[in-house]
């Protein structure tokens, strides 16, 4: 028999359908549950349909952490990438400052190089119609403003203001000897290299015997024979001059007038470039310096040893024969915008000088070069 039994449960009432059963050999009724009893919980019975979810405040809270934990993260990826921008900037303007000096260096250290020639000695220039600039070879190192460069000389592009240019002017290239002593207008040359024979037609070259070197240009050049010929008229053993008779294993060398100058590239970023000679074109070869200052060092009584330096200015025209070592400053900035976080001063021609508001990394590189053969 189903019955409803009205029960009073922890203290509240419940009403639940039961049946009514006897037990066996008494006369014992009870009522057996056919649904189970609602749980109980802090004394109150839980609602069928339970809450499913997080509350507001939960949501809210949650979102604040996750809010926390990510600007942690994006503050460490920040920290992060400026140190490793601050890195690479240093990085590469040191090696840029390194491989600029390098190039100028190797070329400064060389300058009035004649072969076997005391570097004490001029070359005689027998080029028939030489240039009053590139074919000054007697000249073997100078510097000009950029602003005062000698009229005609156009250089592409344009070197950039309140900067110095460096001319170094020596023999570069393959060696090459003499075959036998020179003919009138010819000589005989074989090669110093497996390279094989170099010189070509309208080449300047030097032919140097150790006592005396001559300047000429070349006007044909036979590469299977070895017979380069010029149009001096000097040779032959018609003249007893050291710089008109020269004998077999006498040198000949290419020689080249080489430019150093700051200009601005395609990019619109300030650049070092070198030219060589009049007829190729000038190279960039370093992206970022960005200026270049020069000092000359000479020997004004002939001792042989360096006693005072001076600027461009400083240096009379008369005077640039006696230098003996080059000053170079170099200054170099990074790719990169806002690698520092204030505006960066540095020192450069001997003045502090306010860096501009790009916030660029900057470094000056100095070194000082001695020409070879010109100091005890």
């Amino acid at each position: 028999m189903f019955i409803s039994v009205r029960l009073l449960l922890a203290g509240m009432n419940a009403h639940i359908s039961c049946v009514m059963m006897s037990l066996p050999r008494t006369k014992m009724r009870i009522c057996v549950p056919l649904l189970p009893i609602p749980p109980v919980f802090n004394g109150a019975v839980m609602k069928r349909h339970q809450q499913i979810g997080l509350s507001l405040v939960e949501l809210m809270i949650a979102m604040a952490l996750g809010l926390v934990l990510m600007g942690g993260v994006i503050q460490v990826f920040l920290s992060s990438r400026t140190v490793f921008s601050s890195q690479q900037a240093i990085s590469r303007v040191q090696e840029s400052g390194r491989l600029a000096v390098d190039f100028i260096s190797a070329d400064a250290r060389m300058a009035g190089y004649m072969g076997c020639l005391d570097r004490t000695l001029l070359p005689e220039v027998a080029i028939t119609t030489p240039s009053d600039f590139w074919d000054n070879y007697q000249e073997s190192i100078r510097g000009y403003k950029s602003s005062g460069l000698p009229a005609g000389l156009n250089l592409v592009p344009a070197p950039s203001a309140n900067t110095d240019v460096l001319v170094v002017r020596s023999a570069r290239g393959a060696m090459h000897y003499l075959a036998e002593p020179n003919a009138v207008n010819s000589l005989k040359v074989i090669a110093g290299s497996s390279n094989g024979i170099t010189i070509k037609n309208d080449q300047a070259v030097v032919a140097s015997n150790c006592v005396g070197a001559r300047i000429f240009k070349v006007a044909t050049a036979n590469t299977n024979t070895g017979v380069i010929t010029h149009t001096g008229g000097w040779g032959g053993g018609g003249s007893f001059s050291p710089t008109e008779n020269f004998d077999a294993g006498a040198e000949v060398i290419p020689v080249l007038t080489t430019l150093y100058y700051i200009a601005e590239n395609p990019f619109g970023r300030p650049a070092l470039y070198q030219k060589n000679g009049s007829v190729d074109a000038a190279v960039e070869i370093i992206e970022g310096v960005e200026n270049m200052a020069l000092s000359f060092g000479r020997d004004s009584n002939a001792d042989g040893v360096i006693d005072t330096y001076a600027n461009i200015d400083g240096i009379a025209a008369t005077q640039w024969p006696t230098v003996g070592s080059v000053r170079i400053e170099l200054l170099v900035q990074s790719n990169e915008e806002n690698v520092v976080e204030d505006v960066q001063s540095y020192s450069f021609r001997g003045e502090v000088v306010p860096g501009p508001d790009d916030k660029r990394l900057r470094q000056v590189f100095s070194s000082l070069v001695t020409i070879r053969g010109r100091v005890d």
